[in-house]
Parts: structure tokens; sequence; C-alpha cells
């Protein structure tokens, strides 16, 4: 499989674990220049656990909720391997930041 990652081009993640219950694992597998912020994820796995109900970041959700919360889904993204000494790391966590609040806003809107 592969990620268009925009301008620094196509990234391929070779498929570790896919289960629609609770989650996704992949290696990415392609490398990039040293120039382009993607060469700091050759080798590292990106992972995406899920899980319902009383986690801790549920409880932290129901928490500072203004209303009550009915369920709660929670998604544990680790990007395992990451050097965060690289020279991209700032830029690679905010890029991750916009990603992940982009697919909270998707899955909040029916998507």
């Amino acid at each position: 499989m592969s990620h268009q990652a925009g301008p620094y081009g196509t990234v391929r993640l070779k498929v570790l674990r896919r289960d629609p219950d609770s989650g996704v694992s992949w290696q990415c597998i392609s490398t990039h220049a040293q120039d382009n912020p993607a060469s700091a994820w050759t080798g590292t796995q990106l992972v995406f656990d899920m899980s319902q109900g009383d986690s801790g970041a549920a409880a932290v959700e129901r928490a500072m909720a203004g209303a009550p919360v009915a369920e709660l889904s929670t998604v544990d993204f680790r990007h395992l391997g990451y050097d965060l000494g690289h020279r991209f790391a700032g830029f690679n966590s905010w890029a991750w930041a916009l990603v992940l609040q982009a697919l909270k806003q998707h899955r909040e809107q029916g998507g």
C-alpha cells in the first residue's frame, strides 16, 4: 500500500496487521532523500489501535465534556521506531496532529 505525502512523494507501506475491530499497523518500506521529511519514516511502524468504552482517554473526554457522553471510541496512535532527534521531528509531529484532527472531525460528522 502507499500514502501520497503531497510534495514529499509517495510513502510505501507494508501492512503488518489489519483488523476492523482493533486497528492497523504498517511499516514504512520506502526510502527518501535526506532533505525530505519522509526520510525519517523509513523502517518505522505506524500503529493505530482502536477501542470502545472507558479507556484512559475516554475517561478524560467524559470528565471534560459539558454534556453526558454515551459512548466513546479511542484511537491510540504510535509511530514506533521514530527518532525524535531527527531534524524533521517537529514538522512530522505537526503533520500527524493535522491528520489525527481531520480523522476525528470526519468520524464525528458521521464519516
